[in-house]
This record gives structure tokens, sequence and C-alpha cells, in this order.
């Protein structure tokens, strides 16, 4: 049985339809979050750059935890625990390799990839459907801000090999979360 894809606006309509779904999703958003920051700390952190590049990526990562925190409180506000929450096992990543010997230009493109992705499901949510609830709109619009800045300074220390080489990793990766390449 093959898998319905969906548009990032066709994914939200669905969303925005089934309560359980939306918590799930935000849940998944909030681990995944926390795990950027994580990941982009412990993974660039195996490559010489200059002070002021580590400097953004650190200044990146901490903007990662503080959107796992701006999601924590709309789960909160939903009446959500967060100390019960069991991390998802993350499935955009699973075809993702960021343990290989891979360049720092690799590791770049993997997160532009990563963000761009990202940035289409935000503006679905920020300019898409109006009903979709206030609070969220207004977490989903200040991270988008910040994510814009991701991608771009992702690409920045990429390069178009780079970019390209991974862009198949990337559509596998959409297509594990049912959206369209």
């Amino acid at each position: 049985m093959s898998k319905i894809m969906k548009t990032s606006k066709e994914w939200w309509k669905l969303m925005l339809t089934d309560a359980e779904l939306m918590l799930v999703w935000l849940e998944k958003q909030y681990h995944a979050e926390l795990a950027a920051g994580k990941k982009i700390r412990e993974v660039f952190s195996k490559f010489t750059m200059s002070n002021e590049d580590m400097g953004t990526l650190l200044k990146l990562a901490r903007e990662e935890d503080r959107h796992a925190l701006w999601l924590g409180q709309l789960l909160e506000a939903r009446g959500v625990d967060l100390s019960t929450l069991e991390a998802h096992k993350p499935r955009y990543w699973s075809v993702i390799d960021t343990d290989n010997q891979l360049t720092l230009e690799d590791v770049a493109a993997i997160g532009h990839h990563a963000e761009v992705m990202r940035l289409e499901r935000l503006e679905a949510i920020v300019n898409g459907d109006s009903r979709t609830p206030a609070d969220i709109r207004r977490v989903m619009r200040r991270i988008l801000t910040e994510e814009l800045r991701h991608a771009t300074i992702f690409k920045e220390l990429s390069n178009s090999e780079a970019i390209e080489r991974h862009l198949g990793s990337h559509i596998e990766g959409k297509a594990l979360l049912g959206l369209e390449p």
C-alpha cells in the first residue's frame, strides 16, 4: 500500500481536523527542537572553523532550545505534562547519516535541507488556514523568523556540490513524513 503524499498545506489542514493528531505533532516538534540544539552542538563541534562561525552555530543551537521551550508552553497550555512525554523516533533523520565521514560542508548542507523543509511547514501554518489556533500561529511565526536565518547560515557554510549530494536523502526523508518531494 503506497503512502499518500501531501503538500504542507494539505498536511496542516489535516492537523486542524484532529486535536489528538495535533498534540502528537506538537510533541514530536518539541522533541525535534530539543534534539536539534543538541545535534548542532555535537556534530559541528567535530570541525575546525572560525570563532565567528562557531559562535553563530552555538547561537543557532540556543535558538533551537528556545523553540523547544515555546513548543513546551503550547503543550502545557493544552494540558500536557512535559515530564511524561516519551521521546519520539525521528523519521526524517533516520535516513540522514551525520555520523559518517562528512565534511563541514556536507553537514551544513544536511542542515540546510532540513531547515528548508521546516520552512515549508511553518509557512503553511503561519500563512495558511484561518482555523489555526492563535497561540500556535504566534509561536510558529517566531520560529519561522529564526528558521529562515538558520537555513541561510547552513547554506553559507555549505556549497552547491554538498547541497546537491544530500538532496536524495532529503527527498527520502520528506517521503517518510508523507510529504511531496
